[in-house]
């Protein structure tokens, strides 16, 4: 999850979007929601801690897929951190899904 380009940030997006996917995972019936903080992005570190994720694994390396211009499939490892956090109980879930747009 990304927030691109740089000028679209800190209006809300990312918090928004970790909200759509807690609400996914709870739905499928998850407990909690896991994800990798790229070490470059020391801001969204902070606001998934702001959120509640803890962090669990300290260093690990993602990695991440796209096509580039001329159709050739690209990967590229991302290092990272590894949060997560629990979702709501149950009636609380309900609450949340019933406030979602």
């Amino acid at each position: 999850m990304s927030v691109w380009p740089p000028r679209q940030r800190r209006r809300g997006i990312g918090r928004e979007l970790l909200r759509r996917a807690e609400i996914m995972a709870a739905e499928r019936g998850r407990g909690a929601v896991g994800l990798g903080v790229a070490d470059d992005n020391p801001d969204a570190l902070r606001l998934c801690q702001r959120l509640g994720y803890t962090t669990r694994v300290g260093r690990c390396v993602d990695r991440w897929a796209w096509v580039d211009h001329s159709g050739v499939k690209r990967e590229e490892p991302q290092p990272c951190a590894f949060l997560a956090s629990p979702l709501p109980e149950e009636a609380d879930l309900v609450r949340v899904l019933a406030t979602a747009g």
